[in-house]
């Protein structure tokens, strides 16, 4: 499998190019954010990542690159545990997901029914 080591988002098509040490290129056209990125959780600059191997530019702020959305995972999954892990689903929910961007109780709602856990738990 090749691996990304670089990425360079053109925002006037879009498209993100991933480069791998040995020459690849591979386009990611259009899409979410999320997808386009490998950043399913709309990861932006400023915490303690260690997997970006990019950054974009685009009309809602600057998001992170990622190599792979498994790595984007990963990086969701740490920021959950290290800056949330002490705050409420509901808590969590306004800070990651704030209301002036987003359909908090919509999202809210979502994990709550999909998970079977209150929105009070820790």
């Amino acid at each position: 499998m090749t691996t990304f080591t670089s990425a360079t988002y053109h925002p006037d098509i879009l498209t993100v190019e991933y480069a791998a040490e040995n020459g690849d290129h591979f386009l990611r056209s259009g899409g979410t954010i999320a997808w386009r990125f490998n950043n399913p959780g709309n990861l932006r600059p400023g915490s303690k990542y260690t997997l970006p191997i990019g950054r974009g530019t685009t009309k809602s702020g600057e998001f992170l690159i990622f190599p792979t959305v498994e790595a984007g995972r990963t990086e969701k999954k740490g920021l959950l545990l290290r800056k949330y892990k002490d705050d409420s689903i509901a808590q969590m929910m306004d800070l990651y997901a704030p209301r002036t961007e987003n359909d908090t109780d919509k999202y809210l709602d979502y994990i709550t029914t999909k998970s079977g856990v209150g929105k009070d738990a820790i």
